[in-house]
């Protein structure tokens, strides 16, 4: 299997902005406690830049990464 192009998973990705390390994500992670109203997501590249998104106390766990992936595609990449 050549080392160019990842393993078909069989899941559907979504567009996913760069980082700006200069890195294209795979996958995002969030870090949200239920309880709490906003979260912080970050890419499975550097993990050094954060974004805060607002999780709204949801525990669905497909609205969560929604709302994590567009704030993460939302936020503005410094120059």
């Amino acid at each position: 299997m050549s080392q160019d192009k990842p393993e078909d998973d069989g899941l559907v990705r979504k567009e996913i902005y760069p980082c700006p390390c200069g890195q294209q994500p795979v996958a995002l992670m969030c870090e949200v406690d239920n309880t709490r109203k906003r979260g912080n997501v970050f890419g499975d590249c550097c993990g050094e830049w954060q974004v805060e998104f607002n999780n709204n106390y949801t525990q669905d766990k497909d609205k969560m990464a929604e709302r994590a992936r567009k704030a993460w595609n939302a936020a503005p990449r410094p120059d």
